[in-house]
């Protein structure tokens, strides 16, 4: 008995991931792509990029702890801030240290998109969910 469970257990997987196979291909293509541009042709910063590195000094030297970015009164500017502040701590702030830090916190955002449509609509959903934030013309050139 335990043989034929896991014969259908195995029989109903393969198709599943040969379904997978593709989406998982887009999103890794996706993530292939941002990271080839990030490593030429957007290796400068951009203005919000600066604007974290600036305020992570900042708060590393201790001159001040801001909730929001400045010249804004809104947006997660502290929570990104941490996690800058972390990384200035380690590594100082440079431009890769804020390009990593763009990064993960766009896969953190893709991910978290796709465990939210995931549990709503199911693995198909969440997979092209992430591809198409992967894929979005805005995601990648950023």
């Amino acid at each position: 008995m335990g043989s034929t469970r896991s014969v259908k257990q195995r029989s109903s997987r393969v198709p599943a991931f040969r379904e997978a196979a593709p989406i998982l291909l887009i999103c890794a293509g996706g993530l292939a792509a941002k990271i080839v541009l990030m490593l030429t042709s957007q290796r400068a910063l951009d203005g919000d990029e600066a604007i974290v590195g600036l305020m992570a000094r900042h708060v590393q030297q201790g001159l001040s702890h801001p909730l929001f970015f400045y010249g804004q009164s809104y947006d997660v500017g502290a929570g990104i801030l941490a996690h800058a502040a972390g990384l200035a701590q380690s590594d100082g702030v440079s431009v890769l240290s804020l390009k990593i830090l763009a990064l993960l916190l766009w896969l953190g955002m893709t991910a978290m998109a796709a465990h939210v449509v995931g549990s709503w609509a199911g693995w198909r959903a969440a997979a092209w969910t992430a591809a198409l934030i992967l894929w979005a013309p805005t995601s990648v050139e950023w």
